[in-house]
């Protein structure tokens, strides 16, 4: 599909580029604001198209806020079904694209994948066995740190862990605990729904840092926490 969009969605992407001075976090959370104002799947996927040649890359976070926007305007729940947009949303290809979202956040701020473990939070992390029981959060903006089930605000201490499912998708659930509940590359079997799916974890943050996830996960996650 060719990208389209006119003057005024560029014009409009430039705002935010501008008001934001070089601050990703700033800009992510502009963009956030835009996008929900807007009510037409079209003009969203124009914004999406439009961040894309302000900010030179297929790969760009804003396009896919914008982008997420017209799946959620369109009723279609799962973005990699739109085969138009899959490969601009794929933030984790890009590392120019991450390097440049995470030069200016304080490194103990990022996600734990991008820093290191010592001895005393692998002591402090225990990987439970067996099968685990999840409730469902429904979808998650880790910018704004709400869900028609969860507010950070509200939940504002403990953990955010990032899990893969067998297809690669991105899931993510609270715990309020102030360690996560598995080390990173760990697999363990989850229920919920009806459903029974083995998960690898990919990550995990604090809750009140949440909104670094953007960057490497996208804006709105499916959610759930521990029952």
């Amino acid at each position: 599909m060719a990208m389209t969009f006119g003057t005024k969605d560029s014009m409009r992407i430039m705002d935010i580029r501008e008001k934001a001075d070089g601050d990703f976090i700033e800009e992510v959370k502009l963009a956030v604001r835009m996008a929900n104002e807007i009510e037409e799947s079209g003009k969203a996927m124009a914004r999406g198209y439009a961040a894309i040649a302000v900010y030179h890359s297929n790969h760009s976070p804003i396009a896919a806020i914008f982008f997420e926007r017209a799946c959620e305007l369109s009723g279609e729940i799962n973005i990699n079904n739109i085969k138009s947009m899959a490969s601009m949303i794929s933030v984790d290809d890009d590392k120019d694209a991450i390097e440049a979202a995470f030069s200016k956040i304080p490194i103990d701020e990022q996600p734990a994948s991008r820093r290191s473990y010592n001895s005393q939070q692998k002591a402090a992390i225990s990987n439970k066995r067996g099968f685990f029981e999840l409730l469902s959060l429904a979808k998650i903006n880790v910018v704004k740190g709400t869900g028609p089930n969860f507010d950070a605000h509200e939940n504002n201490t403990g953990t955010i862990e990032v899990w893969k499912n067998d297809k690669e998708r991105i899931r993510i659930i609270y715990t309020g605990s102030p360690v996560p509940t598995a080390l990173i590359g760990d697999k363990r079997e989850f229920r919920f729904e009806g459903k029974r799916e083995n998960w690898t974890m990919a990550d995990y943050i604090e809750v009140y840092n949440m909104t670094n996830l953007q960057p490497l996960y996208g804006t709105s996650i499916t959610g759930y926490m521990y029952h």
